[in-house]
């Protein structure tokens, strides 16, 4: 990753391409699941159901929208009363 080569940047840099590496990786996911969807409807896929941590997915998608939020004064905060839930793939 280049993250590791560029230690002499500084940390705001280091951060701003943390965070572009994120939102690639999460990009790349994303597509990955449209092509998992359409293999779905195509009938070349089986569902499998699996345990996701719940709390992991939120706190991704509010590190995601949290600069958004930050420029507009809003706060966004989680309360988690649960571990984790059997959810499908859909």
């Amino acid at each position: 990753m280049i993250l590791g080569e560029s230690q002499n940047l500084p940390e705001k840099v280091r951060n701003l391409i943390s965070d572009i590496y994120k939102s690639d990786q999460r990009m790349i996911e994303l597509v990955n699941n449209l092509l998992d969807i359409s293999r779905l409807e195509q009938g070349r896929m089986a569902n499998e159901p699996q345990i996701l941590n719940i709390n992991e997915i939120i706190n991704s998608e509010i590190d995601q929208v949290k600069p958004l939020a930050s420029n507009k004064n809003v706060t966004i905060k989680a309360k988690y009363e649960g571990k984790s839930i059997r959810q499908s793939f859909f």
